[in-house]
């Protein structure tokens, strides 16, 4: 019984992260000219960094839709735990809501080249991005345990 809740788990999540992925991974449109700049300086930034730039554009996009300040203050989610650009999680960094744009985007970038560093994977870079090392370590170890039942 464990082992059929187990498996039906395994496929919810399988299921669930697929389709969430293919609305995750989506480009983000044209970029507007007044996102232009942060557009080249994020580009800058992942070169230096040795991170694809679509990486760090396509997280940005999804954290903010390019609109991270208004009236000079530091945008954030409902629940104030991220803010900016890359929606950076107050919990990793206590300053997010005071950073500048190219601290920011300094400390968006350089967490993802870490992470690419780490899986080599855009697909995984962007799980652990937005839901941290630890959930794509389980979630690849529910994947192999699928595939060996499976097979």
């Amino acid at each position: 019984m464990a082992f059929v809740s187990l498996l039906l788990l395994a496929s919810l999540v399988a299921n669930s992260t697929g389709a969430y992925l293919r609305a995750e991974l989506t480009p983000p449109p044209e970029v507007p000219p007044r996102v232009q700049p942060l557009h080249e300086r994020i580009v800058i930034a992942s070169l230096e960094a040795g991170l694809p730039p679509q990486i760090a554009l396509d997280t940005a996009w999804r954290e903010s839709r390019w609109i991270h300040v208004r009236n000079g203050r530091v945008l954030t989610d409902p629940n104030h735990v991220s803010f900016g650009l890359f929606g950076l999680n107050h919990s990793y960094y206590p300053d997010a809501s005071h950073m500048s744009e190219g601290e920011a985007i300094h400390a968006g970038v350089e967490h993802l080249a870490r992470l690419w560093r780490t899986y080599r994977s855009a697909r995984l870079v962007h799980l652990a991005y937005l839901h941290g090392e630890n959930w794509v370590r389980a979630h690849q170890r529910g994947m192999a345990d699928r595939r060996e039942v499976q097979s």
